[in-house]
């Protein structure tokens, strides 16, 4: 017997493993996002190296903001009681 999961909102009940066109959707949405948001990151450095000596003060700010952003998804994906309640606690 196949396992299978609860949709979310209630919709009904879907087996594992079928194709779901909402999540493709969204998949493709996120790609999307992530091509822009690298263009926008290309452009703003480039920007900032053109306006040298000022664009350098941009660019370490953009640079800490990176690293922080490294250091707390880091500290995410390592945190096991994040997982359990995103999986067990309802809002």
């Amino acid at each position: 017997m196949r396992p299978f999961r609860l949709r979310p909102g209630g919709r009904g009940v879907t087996v594992r493993g079928t194709h779901d066109p909402e999540a493709a959707v969204e998949k493709t949405a996120y790609a999307i996002l992530l091509l822009l948001a690298v263009i926008w990151l290309a452009a703003m450095v480039v920007g900032m190296v053109a306006a040298f000596p000022f664009g350098v003060l941009g660019l370490l700010g953009l640079v800490a903001v990176g690293l922080l952003l490294i250091k707390v998804l880091r500290e995410r994906l390592a945190n096991a009681d994040d997982d359990y309640y995103s999986k067990h606690v309802d809002q």
